[in-house]
């Protein structure tokens, strides 16, 4: 009798355990669909102007001359040359797989599989997550890189899988997007120089051993970038073109009027013929290849492959020092400081979801399509994107609400005393290194490229995701208040 009941026990107790992998297997899999929710409804992954240039390099294997490889790479192997579908579901994997993780490890969540799938889907119904998953692009992998640091330093008792894995995304983040190594080096320099500031330093700093790795792991992608262009054979150097972008911005400022308005008369600038119809802002003055004087001798009449990138290479040396002396000059070195710290706010509150535009007709996303995915190509040209602009008005509105209510939540959590004391020390430090990885993603892309909503847009969803975390690690709404 006792065997038996013994036995049925066994059997019922297997039975749950089966039961609730099942369950966590089903939530997991519904959190990636929601998050290329849109890729569904517009019936192919989203595409960006610049879907084509890493569609290129990744199956011609060629540094471009604007942006690292890798993300290019990443393109072509995930894909297996078969699916772009493939792509954004890698994408949102990954995602769910590190909200997952911050569940488990970081808030310390019973049911971490049930709240994963409710955080997904409020996320995905009220910001621009979804959008950035289900795009050919790496925007994504800045919010992926924030994440997987902030859980690297501050998550306890993570296995060693699970940290090498973060290893893993936080050096292939830093390889998808310059910016990202900026932004990388820049979070992890400042947040931990304001740990040292403070009193409680031996408290709030992590472990010596996790600390060292992790500085190790995020600046490693300053020797691997350069690596990886050697080996593809562009030179051991970040980028052919670092000035660029940088002078756009510095043009759009208004910064090169006034350095050429004091040297001119005494220097022989090339610039100079152009400082009274400079293009008024940077992207007129990196892509108008009729008006802006980065295309000056016709080098983009020879044809884009080489030539195009040439001109570039020898605009960067031409700017290099004029960008220098700015640099130098207190004079000019004020206003920088001055349009940065503007632009840098503007930026922050600049982060609608914005709209897709049609990606048909005379564009070369669908010739590459038609080249490399071509038993894709009847998807691609039946999309919704294929044919009308995509417009994200109401969602935009949606996440302007959610992310000022969850400003307001956060503020209200760490001034109230008795509501911060019984929020963890590093769930108070991850959320103050999120925090900051929003504010410095919006100093780097404005600093260097420019004001554009999909820069911050791609990452503020993390504001209304670590309230929630918040909240959930709380086990009675009561506690909270109590």
């Amino acid at each position: 009798m006792w065997d038996n009941l013994l036995i049925r026990n066994l059997f019922f107790n297997k039975a749950n355990i089966y039961k609730n992998y099942f369950i966590n297997f089903l939530l997991f899999v519904s959190c990636i669909f929601l998050l290329i929710n849109p890729a569904i409804l517009n019936g192919y992954p989203l595409v960006y102007s610049d879907t084509g240039t890493y569609i290129i390099s990744g199956f011609s294997k060629f540094v471009p001359i604007d942006r690292p490889i890798m993300y290019g790479l990443f393109v072509r192997k995930i894909s297996g040359a078969e699916s772009l579908w493939y792509v954004i579901l890698m994408q949102s994997f990954i995602v769910n797989s590190l909200v997952l993780i911050c569940f488990q490890n970081l808030f310390k969540s019973d049911k971490s599989f049930l709240k994963t799938f409710i955080t997904i889907t409020f996320l995905s119904l009220t910001t621009g997550l979804p959008n950035y998953v289900s795009q050919i692009m790496p925007d994504i992998f800045t919010a992926i890189e924030i994440l997987s640091i902030g859980l690297f330093f501050f998550a306890i008792e993570l296995s060693i899988i699970k940290r090498v894995y973060l290893s893993f995304l936080i050096i292939f983040s830093n390889l998808v997007h310059s910016s990202n190594l900026i932004t990388s080096a820049s979070i992890t320099i400042l947040f931990f120089i304001i740990l040292l500031l403070l009193k409680e330093r031996k408290q709030l700093l992590p472990k010596l051993s996790i600390f060292l790795s992790g500085i190790l792991i995020i600046f490693s992608g300053w020797l691997i970038l350069p690596s990886v262009n050697y080996y593809y054979k562009s030179g051991f150097e970040l980028s052919k073109a670092n000035n660029i972008f940088f002078m756009g911005r510095l043009i759009e400022s208004g910064i090169v009027s006034a350095y050429l308005d004091d040297n001119c008369n005494s220097k022989n600038i090339p610039l100079c013929k152009f400082k009274d119809k400079f293009p008024m802002d940077a992207p007129k003055f990196i892509w108008s290849t009729d008006s802006s004087p980065l295309y000056e001798g016709g080098c983009i009449n020879k044809g884009w492959e080489g030539n195009w990138g040439d001109c570039w290479i020898e605009k960067d040396k031409e700017y290099s020092p004029i960008i220098h002396e700015i640099l130098t000059t207190p004079k000019y070195l004020m206003l920088l400081i001055q349009s940065v710290i503007k632009n840098s706010i503007n930026q922050l509150i600049t982060f609608d979801i914005g709209h897709l535009i049609p990606m048909m007709d005379g564009s070369p996303i669908k010739d590459l399509i038609k080249i490399h995915y071509r038993h894709e190509f009847n998807q691609y040209i039946t999309a919704s994107q294929a044919y009308e602009t995509l417009y994200f008005r109401s969602l935009s509105r949606v996440q302007n609400i959610i992310v000022l209510l969850s400003i307001l939540i956060c503020l209200l959590f760490f001034t109230i005393k008795s509501i911060r004391r019984k929020i963890r020390l590093n769930l108070r430090l991850f959320t103050f290194f999120i925090v900051l990885g929003t504010i410095i993603n919006a100093f780097t892309c404005s600093t260097f490229s420019g004001v554009v909503n999909r820069y911050e847009g791609r990452v503020i969803w993390l504001l209304p995701f670590i309230i929630i975390a918040i909240i959930s690690s709380f086990n009675r709404i009561k506690e909270m208040l109590r």
